[in-house]
């Protein structure tokens, strides 16, 4: 079970398959498992060499309670710490919601390890638009929110149950394993002021997927306007599935990143 330590922070993360690396970011709230249960590791290992990461906060990393650990820009060093540790120049990355947010922060921060990008279920600015009375809307379901953790995975669990599809047996064990105060502090950070991209799109300059779920509300609306600021970008949309859809449907998209991957490797 290969471990890296990053700065004091324990960072998991396995290695499959063969052919061109290709790391794997999870979103929020689930691990490296995610990619197994919803078909990627099928689909993807006898092509690429897979670098699966637990982010940290999830699985089997570290899980500090300090907002300031969980910095967009200490989650991207999490990857390449990860890229030294396996002796990789660079590769390509593919990250999903809270793994598309480290991704645009990969690519601030050192877009000369990526040999290409894909970022799904994600956008490049701050989640709260700018006008007071929604940015307080938004303060009001945060809290809300950091209450929930506050009361524990019991809680966090009841609430995820109440909304969405039913989670499979194994999502229930994986958000059961996690630490709220450790969610919480995510949170906090990744969505505090100066946490969006939005002026770093046009120096995105190497080969980009972007996608997303039409349904996926505040992370799907405007996407076509702004991803054509990217200068080397491919893109797509998939009808009627939100946020947590669009991720299951491995066998929509693992096809085009496929055709997308072959061209740029």
């Amino acid at each position: 079970m290969p471990y890296v330590d990053n700065q004091g922070v324990r960072i998991h993360y396995e290695i499959q398959g063969q052919g061109p690396p290709l790391v794997l970011q999870h979103g929020f709230r689930d691990s490296i498992d995610g990619w197994d249960e919803w078909g990627y590791l099928d689909r993807l290992k006898n092509d690429y060499r897979l670098y699966l990461v637990d982010a940290r906060g999830h699985g089997a990393s570290d899980k500090p309670h300090d907002p300031e650990s969980y910095e967009v820009s200490k989650l991207a060093s999490d990857i390449v710490a990860v890229l030294d540790d396996a002796g990789l120049e660079h590769g390509n990355y593919w990250g999903y919601s809270m793994g598309g947010q480290i991704g645009f922060g990969l690519a601030q921060a050192v877009p000369q390890r990526l040999h290409s990008l894909i970022i799904g279920g994600m956008r490049p600015f701050n989640p709260g638009p700018v006008d007071p009375e929604r940015q307080a809307q938004m303060q009001i379901a945060r809290e809300r929110q950091m209450e929930i953790y506050s009361q524990g995975m019991e809680a966090v669990l009841a609430q995820r149950q109440s909304s969405g599809r039913p989670l499979t047996e194994r999502e229930k064990g994986v958000l059961m394993a996690n630490d709220p105060m450790a969610l919480a502090a995510s949170v906090s950070a990744r969505y505090g002021a100066g946490t969006g991209f939005s002026g770093l799109l046009p120096t995105m300059t190497m080969p980009c997927m972007i996608y997303g779920g039409e349904e996926d509300g505040m992370f799907f609306t405007g996407l076509e306007d702004w991803v054509h600021q990217i200068p080397n970008v491919t893109y797509f949309t998939l009808p009627g599935l939100d946020h947590g859809a669009c991720f299951d449907r491995s066998d929509l998209i693992v096809p085009q990143v496929a055709e997308f991957l072959a061209k740029v490797n």
